[in-house]
């Protein structure tokens, strides 16, 4: 908590959750859940919650769980042996899954309307494409 306060972040059960998850020390008083009595008992109660470093920590969870799609995509892909889908292409797309990690979202865009950024965010699509614009 004191180096997310030292750096000016929130220190939340948001933010923490994931030192909760992995802290062997933490996890012998019980991890996250230990976190969430915490914040339960108020705790970890902030002044004032600064939305802008919390959607910062979703977007970059988001990106590490696109990452981890990538490379278990690409290692599938690399253990099946294709002779019509030969290594340099498979690296060819992983490097272009790569770059379009990388290029995604316009952090520091400021605000937008709620619709714009679900239908952005549609427009980005699902790894099923599940997801479509109704009109």
């Amino acid at each position: 908590m004191r180096k997310f306060i030292d750096r000016g972040h929130v220190a939340d059960a948001v933010t923490l959750k994931p030192f909760f998850d992995q802290d062997p020390a933490l996890a012998t008083l019980g991890g996250a859940r230990y976190l969430g009595q915490l914040n339960g008992a108020g705790v970890l109660r902030a002044h004032r919650v600064e939305i802008e470093q919390l959607a910062h920590a979703v977007y970059d969870c988001w990106q590490r769980r696109e990452l981890i799609v990538l490379h278990e995509e690409g290692a599938a892909a690399a253990y099946r042996y294709d002779p019509d889908d030969p290594a340099l292409e498979q690296i060819e797309r992983a490097e272009g899954g790569l770059r379009r990690l990388a290029e995604s979202g316009q952090t520091g865009a400021g605000f937008q309307r709620l619709s714009a950024a679900t239908e952005e965010a549609l427009k980005m699509g699902s790894p099923d494409d599940s997801f479509k614009i109704v009109r």
